[in-house]
């Protein structure tokens, strides 16, 4: 299981109409499920992925406030490889690949997100 969080401002330019400030939010809340094959301190998973999206826009302009949210399931698959220092510390690098529709600027669309983490954790 995990969670990711972020945010982010920039601005969008707009021909014509100049530069357009505007903010982003993301939380992905995730759990993958599959098998782990251990030889010695090596670990190998994979198995198939869902996480939940939620995506906040807002613009920031002095005629209009303006705000998009949206909340989607994202099915997918990931894979990982860890290696134990001691019976309780472990290292891993994990990737995944993800996929939903989404909607953007009121057309929805097929949008792909491909991750590679690296973590390192206390097993209990």
């Amino acid at each position: 299981m995990d969670v990711a969080a972020g945010q982010g401002r920039q601005s969008l330019r707009l021909d014509p109409g100049g530069l357009v400030p505007v903010r982003h939010r993301t939380v992905l809340m995730g759990v993958a499920l599959g098998p782990t094959w251990t030889w010695g301190r090596l670990g190998l998973s994979t198995g198939p992925r869902v996480a939940a999206l939620w995506l906040e826009r807002s613009f920031q302009l002095d005629l209009l406030q303006r705000n998009e949210r949206y909340l989607t399931a994202w099915p997918g698959w990931m894979a990982a490889v860890s290696w134990r220092f001691t019976p309780a510390w472990v290292v891993e690098a994990r990737t995944q690949l993800l996929w939903a529709y989404v909607p953007v600027d009121g057309q929805t669309r097929t949008v792909g997100f491909g991750g590679l983490m690296l973590a390192g954790g206390y097993r209990f």
